[in-house]
């Protein structure tokens, strides 16, 4: 009711937290249990916002404080950005046309083209086991237009959607897999957030999402249930030629 049309957020050591404005409402009904008047109400202005919070210890809590200031705060609207790129303090991501990404590390120089190919290849495997066809030729999305649409660009957080339509034409199996990535890069951050969805009409076939990195090693970690385990490039199962994977996989450069 006092008609304060800022405010700024800061955690409990006085340092700025940065957030934006997404929905103001103006004169909103607020109700208010008090024990002098019960029921009451104000009307006031209430705001959606986002922010950035910082490190939270492990099942904690962190305290902020809201201090009323001068000025006026506005919803924060999408910057008129290219949709094919994307950039923060740590990170730089250029999207070619066939939907595949550049990442570019800015401090240490380091480029990582060609990530996010789509692969697919012949299976002649049941329900339980993969089998490889041996012999058939590799399809990939190196050839595919896709559509790149901008979905955030603010501050905080850049978003951006990729579609596209891989065509399948084998003996096997004829179809297509209609596929989407969403990627999300966040203000400070060092990772590329990828979400992929793919509907998939086609059979007899397996899909794999390629990120090349260029480190060349004999080991690879992957994540288990409360641990991280090292195994070797070429899997100690003749009928394996790649590991599975169902929480994450790593590669780290040698020393030297």
């Amino acid at each position: 009711e006092e008609d304060i049309g800022s405010f700024t957020i800061r955690d409990a050591k006085g340092k700025n937290i940065p957030f934006i404005v997404t929905m103001i409402q103006k004169n909103w009904s607020k109700a208010i249990l008090s024990p002098i008047n019960l029921p009451g109400g104000r009307r006031v202005n209430r705001y959606t916002i986002k922010l950035i919070p910082g490190a939270v210890p492990g099942t904690s809590y962190k305290t902020l404080i809201v201090t009323l200031a001068e000025g006026e705060l506005k919803v924060e609207e999408n910057r008129k950005k290219l949709a094919s790129k994307l950039e923060n303090e740590n990170l730089r991501v250029d999207i070619a046309k066939n939907g595949t990404v550049t990442l570019t590390d800015k401090k240490s120089g380091a480029s990582y083209p060609g990530l996010l190919l789509l692969e697919d290849n012949e299976e002649r495997g049941d329900e339980y086991n993969f089998r490889e066809n041996d012999g058939t030729p590799i399809i990939t999305s190196e050839n595919v237009r896709a559509k790149v649409t901008l979905l955030t660009d603010t501050p905080l957080c850049q978003q951006r959607k990729i579609t596209y339509t891989l065509p399948l034409d084998r003996e096997c199996g004829r179809g297509q897999v209609d596929a989407e990535l969403i990627l999300t890069l966040r203000k400070g951050v060092g990772t590329l957030g990828v979400d992929m969805t793919v509907d998939n009409r086609c059979t007899h076939h397996r899909l794999r999402l390629r990120v090349p990195t260029g480190i060349v090693t004999d080991k690879n970690y992957a994540g288990q249930p409360f641990d991280v385990i090292t195994r070797d490039k070429v899997s100690r199962f003749a009928d394996d030629r790649t590991h599975p994977a169902t929480d994450f996989a790593g590669l780290d450069a040698p020393d030297g």
